[in-house]
């Protein structure tokens, strides 16, 4: 639950922090005055729709001359909105000069970028939020956090409101988005990457410098988030220090998975290749992007079309690759998380498209908007309370039409635990558990253990396990030495009697919950059915004995 928490958190404050961009999604585009600066405040570029204000090319900014809320908008190179003024103060060589600059709107295909962008960010933190919570390690925390640095366009949070909040909030964007550390995760999902256990010597030796540098890189990121806000002239140097902080774990987890690689048995370097060349190419884009003049070092030129594409490549070559030898490595099944999405989707879609009919049945046919607030107070409340049973409905729905081999094999299972009370035997029972649910989900096996107390140790050890926790265990999420996925306990008379271990799918995946959960009724009813079969069987015996002479 605490890591819930955590990682709930943590997609909260991300997305405080870029979602006010949506508003430029929505008609409110940005004020930009056109020019490009380099690391060191010299101009490289200017827009033909600023040239009037006669800034030139290789002029300078001069902060010196400049006030406090002029430079708060010099930190974004443009204001919240466009048609204002400004005015930045310049050197041309020794000449000093005020350019008097009017922001204009920016361009549909900035618009259309951060739609791009917006929706790599979503996808991004959603991948590195399920794997982190599905396997929580090192390595996946630290998988989440270089995605939690995000993708998310322009900030325009520090360009909003008064004065004090433009420092604070450029602040909280250096310090949260923007500031570095998090791809400083990329080397520790990098050193834990197949590593449970003691790290080696020079593992230890990587981790620690890693956490020295997202230090250091912390300190510069708070020093370059103020320097054009207090600092007199840019700082080029710091420039150059955050861009190689920034660009240098990108780099260095590459060549920790290339030892990791060989290191690693041949069966799992497949998944390795994957890893290795989606952070070499995400190491690629980073470095071009930190060269460009869209707000880096400006030593290449670079739109914001091409700026948008290298960030939003910086992280999908890392997410997809990594979640793509997660999946293929056991850890979720993909048809499950496509078929909850489809059902989320078609309940979003139907919740926004009946709020959408009452606004525009009242609101535009009838003109009554107080009609359609209280009709659309009475839509919330009948879907609130209808919303269990709608679930319902559309999950089954979903998974009867667009997943109709999965739900045959999820209703297979639950029926077989119904039948399973008209067992014939326990060899039926046995039959039951283990042939018709490796049918059913596709399992690679299953193995029914009866005589626990003659077991091998390891065995052993589990039933204890089982008979203590009193439910299905997913092996493949402990340590147990075991070449299964899961066991799923068989209770009789109240203590364990036997166990059953299945194996993965066929395809390599892990049982999902669900899957998981059907199994483990599907034990208590053979329990029941033992339990069944035995009083026959006393039944009989004790008939028998009454039957037979004295």
């Amino acid at each position: 639950m605490r890591r819930v928490l955590v990682v709930a958190f943590l997609l909260l404050l991300s997305a405080l922090l870029w979602a006010p961009d949506v508003r430029r999604l929505a008609g409110h585009p940005l004020g930009i005055v056109g020019l490009s600066f380099n690391y060191d405040g010299v101009v490289t570029a200017v827009d033909p729709r600023a040239a009037y204000s006669g800034v030139r090319i290789g002029d300078r900014i001069d902060l010196s001359r400049a006030t406090l809320e002029d430079r708060a908008s010099y930190a974004g190179l443009g204001t919240a909105d466009s048609r204002m003024h400004v005015n930045i103060p310049m050197l041309r060589g020794p000449t000093s000069y005020t350019a008097h600059m009017i922001t204009f709107p920016e361009g549909a295909e900035r618009i259309q970028m951060i739609w791009l962008r917006d929706a790599a960010q979503i996808f991004v933190m959603l991948a590195g939020a399920l794997v982190v919570l599905r396997r929580p390690s090192p390595a996946t925390w630290g998988f989440f956090l270089v995605l939690f640095s995000g993708t998310g366009p322009v900030n325009v949070v520090y360009l909003l409101g008064p004065l004090w909040w433009r420092v604070v909030g450029i602040n909280l964007f250096w310090l949260v988005a923007n500031n570095g550390v998090g791809e400083y995760g990329a080397i520790i999902f990098a050193i834990y990457l197949l590593h449970s256990g003691p790290l080696p010597r020079w593992r230890r030796i990587t981790q620690a410098i890693t956490l020295v540098l997202a230090a250091v890189m912390f300190a510069v990121s708070l020093w370059h988030a103020n320097t054009l806000a207090f600092a007199r002239a840019p700082n080029g140097s710091l420039w150059i220090a955050y861009s190689l902080l920034s660009a240098l774990p990108l780099f260095v987890a590459p060549l920790v998975l290339i030892a990791t690689y060989f290191e690693s048995s041949p069966n799992l370097r497949e998944r390795l290749r994957w890893i290795i060349g989606g952070f070499v190419l995400s190491a690629v884009c980073n470095a071009l992007d930190q060269a460009g003049s869209q707000g880096n070092l400006g030593l290449i030129q670079e739109s914001y079309v091409v700026h948008s594409l290298l960030v939003a490549g910086t992280y999908l070559f890392i997410a997809v690759p990594v979640a793509y030898a997660v999946l293929k490595h056991h850890i979720i099944d993909v048809t499950v998380a496509i078929s909850r999405a489809t059902v989320y989707t078609a309940l979003s879609v139907f919740t926004v498209g009946a709020f959408a009919l009452v606004d525009f049945f009242f609101s535009h046919a009838l003109d009554q908007k107080s009609a359609g607030l209280v009709a659309d107070i009475g839509l919330a409340l009948i879907l609130g309370f209808s919303f269990n049973t709608l679930h319902q409905r559309v999950d089954s729905f979903v998974d009867r039409f667009l997943f109709h081999k999965r739900h045959r094999a999820e209703e297979h299972v639950a029926g077989l635990a119904a039948a399973m009370a008209y067992a014939h035997s326990k060899d039926h029972v046995c039959a039951m558990l283990t042939d018709e649910p490796v049918r059913a989900f596709d399992l690679a096996g299953a193995k029914f253990v009866s005589e626990l107390a003659h077991a091998e140790q390891q065995i052993q050890t589990l039933s204890a396990y089982l008979e203590a926790r009193r439910c299905a265990v997913r092996v493949t999420d402990s340590q147990w030495a075991l070449n299964a996925a899961a066991a799923v306990p068989v209770f009789s008379h109240g203590t364990l009697d036997a166990l059953v271990l299945y194996g993965l799918h066929q395809n390599g995946t892990d049982l999902d919950a669900e899957e998981l959960a059907l199994l483990e009724q599907l034990g208590i009813s053979a329990g029941v059915a033992l339990d069944r079969l035995e009083a026959e069987e006393l039944r009989k015996e004790i008939a028998l004995l009454r039957g037979a002479p004295a």
